[in-house]
């Protein structure tokens, strides 16, 4: 890490104020750490991440002008020994993102975080594949997440990806593209089962991609208002006539019955607000509530069309929001409304100037990897070739992985 100060900075200007100002010309993550006083200015110590060439920073800085005045920053000798602020400020995410910076991840983080969307896009194109590995006790999908791990990592140290998880997916996709998807889960799958000595499992590719939209679609949801209606009169009937034909009995010695005797006589003078009790438990906790926008995940096999491109296809379906993915390079999110929701899902396979939509609803099951990242135990990948050269996908491939610009 290294620390440059920035001096000039105006008296009544926090430290949020300041991260927000000047997060444009830094153009990377960085730690406001704390203010030093001067006599009619301030001078801000900022933090900067191991990769970042400082040089580059403190020189854009200079030629910035923040509220008429001219900044100065320059690597400092030394370090006054200051108190860290309560909160230490860094670009606020939005902010972040809409400036094209990159998350400041270690080389861990990046490779971790890349594994998780690949796996995370394999079990939502493959819907059927969490059951699947469910019948493993998921040791099928922590052994594709070690797989995929190592694969990354091995890109990663080859091409020298430190930038951001959007390279380190696009440039693992181009060296296992996702047409061998399918091959690599089953070659995964047969592994385990012939060390467990069991027959292997024969599976058609559509069986681990269908997805049941008639739940989605079947029942109205005025239909469900309806039917939830009657069973709240019916119960509510039931209940009534229970309560009225409670016999009372107030000659009594038992301090058992007489208990009893008191609650019969609470239920009966409740008994004309019952209805309203039974309705106000079934409309809370059993009536489905009407969704007004939903979320639908699309990926784009082997990449994602351009903004201006699937333009006219997002607005068809009526998307009021749009957002693509910082993590994974193929990947978007549109949120519309009720009424298209299970239209986009039926346009799954649509084709886009060369490229697959895989349209899926948000809320599939989804396993996380995480007992992978704690095992040393090395897995052997299925689809591995001896003698292949790890850099394959070379610098030409790399100039293609840069985040769009339309987006």
């Amino acid at each position: 890490m290294v620390v440059i100060a920035v001096d000039n900075i105006p008296l009544k200007m926090n430290l949020k104020e300041m991260v927000r100002s000047l997060a444009s010309t830094v153009k990377c993550h960085f730690d406001a750490l704390n203010f030093t006083q001067g006599k009619n200015f301030k001078t801000a110590f900022l933090r900067l991440p191991e990769k970042q060439n400082p040089n580059e920073v403190i020189k854009r800085l200079n030629n910035k002008i923040l509220k008429k005045i001219q900044l100065r920053a320059y690597i400092p000798s030394i370090i006054p020994n200051l108190p860290l602020s309560h909160k230490t400020r860094t670009i606020p995410t939005k902010m972040r993102r809409k400036l094209k910076i990159a998350a400041n991840l270690s080389d861990d983080q990046l490779v971790r975080v890349s594994m998780e969307n690949i796996v995370r896009e394999m079990q939502t194109k493959f819907t059927g594949l969490y059951d699947l590995s469910l019948t493993t006790g998921h040791t099928l999908l922590d052994n594709i997440g070690k797989i995929v791990h190592d694969r990354l990592t091995n890109i990663v140290l080859a091409n020298k990806l430190e930038d951001n998880c959007f390279k380190v997916t696009s440039a693992y996709r181009k060296r296992h593209p996702h047409f061998g998807d399918f091959q690599f889960i089953m070659a995964t799958l047969h592994a385990i089962q012939d060390k467990e000595g069991k027959p292997r499992a024969m599976i058609q590719e559509k069986d681990l991609t269908t997805v049941a939209l008639k739940e989605l679609s079947d029942v109205p949801f005025e239909l469900l208002k309806s039917v939830c209606n009657n069973h709240i009169n019916r119960i509510s009937q039931k209940l009534l006539v229970h309560v009225n034909n409670l016999e009372m009995n107030d000659e009594t010695e038992s301090p058992e019955v007489a208990a009893q005797m008191k609650v019969r006589s609470h239920l009966k003078r409740m008994a004309p607000y019952l209805q309203s009790f039974v309705r106000q438990v079934i409309t809370n906790h059993f009536m489905p509530a009407q969704e007004r926008f939903y979320i639908v995940k699309v990926y784009g096999v082997p990449y994602l069309p351009n903004k201006e491109t699937m333009m006219p296809f997002s607005k068809k379906y009526r998307a009021v929001s749009t957002i693509r993915s910082e993590n994974m390079y193929n990947l978007i999110s549109l949120k519309v409304p009720a009424e298209t929701h299970v239209q986009l899902l039926n346009a799954d396979g649509t084709c886009i100037s060369g490229a697959t939509l895989v349209i899926r609803p948000s809320h599939l099951p989804i396993y996380k990897i995480t007992r992978v990242l704690r095992s040393g135990v090395a897995i052997e990948d299925p689809q591995s070739k001896p003698g292949q050269s790890l850099k394959s996908t070379g610098n030409q491939d790399l100039a293609e992985m840069q985040w769009s610009e339309s987006w």
